[in-house]
């Protein structure tokens, strides 16, 4: 297995860093109405699973490895040091072992929710299963409540007799999870924001 340092020095293999993200900015706050302004970011981190090299053949195998990008995915989360960070497609085992202790340890609390078929599968079996994951700085913030949407079900509720719709939304087992989160008090000029949801969607 290659370390990212050794990948780094691969010939003929492109290992520039891609360019810095480009922010985008709210308007100028009105002066006269309090505010609480916050950063978000949202990231697909590919569990190992789908990070295949028939899916993804342009990309070198040791840029596909886990244990290279997990060390990049979480070097950037570091780096932009968001207010609240949604997460997709993030495995259940990683969240436990990886996500979850790691950024506890930079001040952040959070919650995950595996798809669907983890219901119907061993403790073992659903270490791999993906889903989920919302993060936010917990000295700002603190979650009022948590919210689980599964497609499947919405779609079975809403497709009555049809059995065309059935067909196509029973294979998959896609969700949203999410949170409302009250900002905590003394953080921004006022203490009486709640912010609206926010969702992280597995696909």
């Amino acid at each position: 297995m290659l370390s990212i340092h050794e990948c780094d020095r691969q010939p003929g293999v492109n290992t520039l860093a891609p360019p810095d993200r480009q922010w985008v900015m709210m308007r100028h706050a009105d002066p006269e109405r309090p505010i609480a302004t916050f950063t978000v970011l949202c990231y697909n981190v590919l569990c190992d699973k789908y990070a295949s090299s028939n899916l993804y053949s342009y990309c070198p195998s040791w840029a596909l490895n886990w244990e290279y990008r997990k060390a990049a995915i979480l070097k950037e989360i570091r780096h932009y040091e968001a207010d609240i960070i949604t997460l997709q497609e993030v495995e259940t085992e990683q969240f436990r072992s990886l996500f979850l202790p790691e950024l506890e340890a930079i001040g952040y609390a959070g919650i995950f929710s595996p798809k669907s078929r983890a219901k119907t599968m061993s403790e073992e079996d659903r270490k791999y299963v993906d889903g989920c994951a919302i993060f936010w700085k917990y000295d700002k913030f603190e979650m009022d409540r948590e919210h689980l949407i599964e497609f499947t079900q919405v779609a079975i509720k809403k497709a009555q007799t049809s059995e065309h719709m059935l067909n196509r939304v029973m294979p998959r087992d896609n969700i949203a999870l999410c949170a409302v989160l009250r900002i905590k008090e003394n953080v921004y000029s006022s203490s009486s924001f709640t912010l609206p949801y926010f969702y992280s969607p597995t696909h």
